[in-house]
C-alpha cells in the first residue's frame, strides 16, 4: 500500500494517497517512512496540524531521518515560521549534506528571513548539486526578480514550466514560440497560464504586441473574457482554437516580459488599460451612493491551500479606519471570503449578487469606479485596481511576492498604486498606522 500511496502522491492525488498510507499504517503502525509520507500528503492537503503530528512521530521513531526533517521544514514554511524551518532544513543537511530538497528549502527560509545574499548562495549550492533543478531555478528567479534583477530573473523564470510539470507543448498548437522577433504583420497566440492577478498584471503586454503590428489572440479562461474584452486595444479574446486557424507564433503570457527584454526601468506602465462597463458603473453608483469617503477593502487572498496565507490580514486591523469621521468601508471581498464581515462594525457588504455570475471581476471593476480609494492585501484586487487606474493602497508582508520588489512605496507596474510594507514580520498594526495617516491626507485633499 505504501508504494501505491507514493504513486498517487506523485500523480498529485493526495487524498487517495492518504487513504493508502492509512491502510499501510493499520498493518505497520510503527514505520517512520509511512508516517513521513502520510504527513507529506496532509501537507499538500493543507491539514497542517495533522502533518506536524506525523512528522513528529516519524522523528521520535527515527531521529536520523533527513527526509522527515526536510518535510518538517516545509511545514514550518507553510506555518510562516522561517526560523524554525531553517533549523529543520539544516538538521536534514547534517544528516545528508548534498540533500537537494533541503538545500532549496533552506534557501527559501533564508529569503523569508530577509537574508537575501545567503539565500542566493543557498540556491546556487542547490544548483551545484543539480543545475537542472526546477525547484532551485524557479525560486532563484523569484528572488532575483524581487531584487530587481530582471535580466537574470526572467531567464530563470522560464523554469516555472518544469516546476509546475506543465510542458509548454501540452498547452497549445505546435507553432514556434515568439522570442522577440519583429511581430509586425504576424498572428500571435498568447495563452493564459497562472492566477487571475498574473493575467491582469501582464495583459498590458498584449497591447504592446498589438502596437507593434501583431494580430493578437489571447487564449484565456472563460470567466475572464468579459473583463478582457474591455482592454484598451484590438486584442481578440478566445477560449478555443478552431482547426482552420493558423498562427505564426505562440507565447505564454508570463513569458512576454522576457521576450520584450523588460528591465526595471522599461516596465510598460500605462495609467490604465482596462475599463469597467458603463451600465454597471451607473448601477453600482446608485446602490453605493455618494456619501462619505468611500474605501473598498479586501483583506483575504486565495483560500487555496497552495496559496500564500500570510498575504491575508485580520479584519480587526481595519477598525481604526472604520472609526475615522466620514469614512465608509465597503467590502470588495468575494462573498465566500466574507464570513467574518460582521466583526467590523459599519462595514458595507454589497450583497449576494456581487460578482456572483460566471464573469470574474465585472462588478468589482464597476464598484471600483465609485470608490475614492481601494485598500487591499496582495490579491487580484490589487492588480485590477491598478489596471483600471484607480487609487489603491496595497498592504504587503515583510518579504512579498517578487512583483512588488523591495524598499519602495510605489510600484513601477501601476502609477496609481502605493505600497505599505510590514517593517516587522507579522506586524500589521504599524502598517495600519501609516495607512490611516495616508488616508487622512487623501481625504483632506479631496475635501
Amino acid at each position: 500500500m505504501i508504494d501505491r500511496g507514493n504513486l498517487l502522491q506523485n500523480l498529485d492525488r493526495p487524498l487517495e494517497a492518504l487513504a493508502s498510507y492509512d491502510a499501510a499504517l493499520a498493518k505497520e503502525p510503527g514505520r517512520a517512512d509511512i508516517l513521513n509520507n502520510r504527513g507529506s500528503a496532509l501537507l499538500v492537503l493543507g491539514r497542517l496540524s495533522e502533518a506536524g503530528r506525523d512528522f513528529a512521530k516519524a522523528l521520535r521513531i527515527q531521529p536520523r531521518f533527513p527526509q522527515a526533517w526536510s518535510n518538517r521544514g516545509n511545514l514550518f514554511l507553510k506555518l510562516q515560521q522561517p526560523g524554525a524551518a531553517l533549523a529543520a532544513f539544516e538538521k536534514a543537511m547534517t544528516l545528508r549534506p548534498q540533500y537537494l530538497e533541503a538545500l532549496c528549502g533552506r534557501a527559501v527560509a533564508l529569503k523569508y528571513l530577509g537574508r537575501f545574499e545567503e539565500a542566493l548562495e543557498g540556491f546556487d549550492a542547490a544548483l551545484a548539486c543539480d543545475p537542472s533543478s526546477a525547484h532551485a531555478n524557479n525560486n532563484k528567479a523569484a528572488l532575483l526578480l524581487l531584487r530587481g534583477d530582471f535580466e537574470q530573473g526572467l531567464e530563470l523564470y522560464e523554469y516555472r514550466w518544469f516546476f509546475a510539470e506543465t510542458p509548454k507543448q501540452a498547452l497549445t498548437h505546435p507553432v514556434p514560440e515568439w522570442k522577440g522577433e519583429d511581430p509586425d504583420g504576424c498572428s500571435i497566440l498568447v495563452f493564459d497560464e497562472q492566477g487571475h492577478g498574473d493575467a491582469i498584471q501582464l495583459a498590458r503586454y498584449l497591447l504592446l504586441l498589438s502596437e507593434r503590428g501583431a494580430r493578437v489572440s489571447f487564449f484565456c479562461r472563460k470567466r475572464l473574457h468579459r473583463l478582457f474584452r474591455r482592454i484598451d486595444g484590438p486584442v481578440r479574446i478566445i477560449d478555443c482554437v478552431q482547426p482552420h486557424e493558423r498562427y505564426d507564433y505562440q507565447i505564454a503570457l508570463s513569458s512576454l516580459p522576457r521576450a520584450f527584454k523588460t528591465r526595471l526601468a522599461t516596465i510598460p506602465a500605462k495609467l490604465s488599460y482596462l475599463a469597467a462597463e458603463t451600465p454597471l458603473v451607473e448601477n453600482w453608483a446608485a446602490r453605493i451612493g455618494p456619501q462619505g469617503f468611500r474605501i473598498g477593502i479586501c483583506w483575504r487572498g486565495n483560500p487555496n491551500v497552495k496559496a500564500d496565507p500570510a498575504r491575508s490580514i485580520p479584519l480587526a486591523c481595519f477598525v481604526k479606519l472604520a472609526q475615522m469621521d466620514g469614512m465608509r468601508l465597503i467590502s470588495i471581498q468575494k462573498m465566500d471570503g466574507c464570513a467574518d464581515a460582521e466583526s467590523l462594525p459599519g462595514l458595507t457588504v454589497l450583497g449576494d449578487d456581487f460578482d456572483a455570475g460566471p464573469d470574474a471581476f465585472i462588478d468589482t471593476a464597476a464598484v471600483m469606479q465609485n470608490l475614492d480609494l481601494i485598500i487591499t492585501c496582495d490579491t487580484s484586487i490589487a492588480h485590477l485596481a491598478g489596471a483600471l487606474g484607480r487609487p489603491v493602497f496595497v498592504l504587503l508582508k515583510q518579504v512579498p511576492d517578487w512583483r512588488w520588489l523591495l524598499d519602495r512605496e510605489d510600484s513601477p507596474w501601476y502609477p496609481t498604486m502605493r505600497l505599505f510594507r510590514q517593517k516587522t514580520r507579522d506586524d500589521w498594526g504599524e502598517v495600519f498606522e501609516r495607512v490611516a495617516q495616508a488616508v487622512e491626507g487623501l481625504r483632506t485633499g479631496a475635501a
